[in-house]
């Protein structure tokens, strides 16, 4: 019950509507929203695409769960792919870095063609 909950915490510090996290999974934001009621079960692949979507650790997910050691450990399948998505993540970060730079050396540019 509790994940269902902090899951939802989060997504609302964060400023998000169930339609987005439920992209985050390939789910509707319907379903999303059965996942925070405790009406659908929150796996831990998805546990793991919503801390991802986050940006939190997946602990944050599970505190307070009766269970919570057992809930946190992942198979060295779910590792794979919580390591997995935790590259892509850095590589859209990176990406996303390097698409700022470009804008602010083409806003540089036009700003010194305005000067002359």
């Amino acid at each position: 019950m509790y994940a269902n909950e902090n899951l939802r915490n989060w997504r609302l510090t964060r400023g998000y509507k169930q339609y987005y996290m439920g992209k985050q999974v390939g789910i509707t934001a319907q379903a999303y929203g059965k996942i925070e009621r405790a009406e659908s079960q929150l796996t831990k692949e998805a546990a793991i695409k919503f801390a991802l979507a986050l940006d939190i650790p997946l602990e944050e997910i599970y505190i307070g769960e009766g269970s919570v050691a057992k809930e946190k450990t992942l198979t060295p399948k779910e590792a794979e792919l919580y390591e997995k998505l935790m590259q892509e993540k850095d590589e859209r970060i990176k990406d996303k870095d390097k698409v700022i730079a470009l804008q602010e050396i083409i806003i540089q540019e036009r700003e010194k063609k305005k000067k002359r």
